[in-house]
């Protein structure tokens, strides 16, 4: 008798969760997306005029529906999203899906936050800062930038990234202060110092 308890209990959370998990699907014709996984595939993007999309016949459920981490927020004016996909992880995208802010580097599992009007990105080991409207301020020429701190970003020449656990920080190369406006503004110690916590 206690074994049929059990097996019918097992029963009601299985169904009680495969119900949750359906209504956490987008779909569009063949094309799904898991709003708690916060990753769009290909098929999820669209170009339209040359410029990438999020797809129109997702995006209203995508964004009012979206249960976990994929929240707008407010920039300045405009209001964003933060999404992954195959090709590029992080990006930003406006209310109308248009992709704004490609290869936003990641900082704890999701993008990194604008300062200012500007992102860290990243992309084949170079960084640079962008704007909202996915612009370079600094290009992307330098082997590393620190997350805004104290009303700067610390930028570096000739440093390599190496990692720690699951995290991972830069070390060596020269280094240097960059303002809210992105102009470099003079040379700083390297903030890491190895073997140090």
């Amino acid at each position: 008798m206690r074994f049929l308890a059990n097996a019918l209990i097992g029963l009601v959370v299985f169904l009680a969760l495969s119900c949750q998990a359906t209504g956490q699907i987008a779909q569009a014709g063949k094309c799904e997306i898991d709003r708690e996984l916060i990753e769009l595939p290909s098929c999820a993007i669209e170009t339209r005029d040359g410029q990438l999309y999020v797809a129109v016949s997702l995006l209203k459920s995508f964004l009012l529906e979206s249960s976990i981490g994929i929240q707008p927020f407010r920039v300045g004016r405009r209001h964003l999203t933060a999404a992954c996909s195959e090709q590029t992880c992080w990006f930003y995208f406006d209310k109308n899906g248009r992709i704004l802010v490609k290869d936003v580097a990641e900082l704890d599992w999701g993008p990194s936050p604008f300062h200012h009007g500007l992102v860290r990105v990243a992309r084949n080991g170079k960084w640079g800062l962008a704007n909202m409207k996915g612009n370079l301020v600094v290009p992307m020429e330098l082997d590393g930038i620190l997350e805004f701190y104290k009303g700067r970003w610390l930028g570096c020449k000739g440093c390599t990234s190496k990692m720690m656990g699951d995290y991972s920080y830069f070390s060596g190369g020269n280094w240097f202060a960059i303002n809210r406006h992105g102009k470099i503004v003079g040379p700083v110690e390297n903030p890491i110092h190895e073997g140090s916590n």
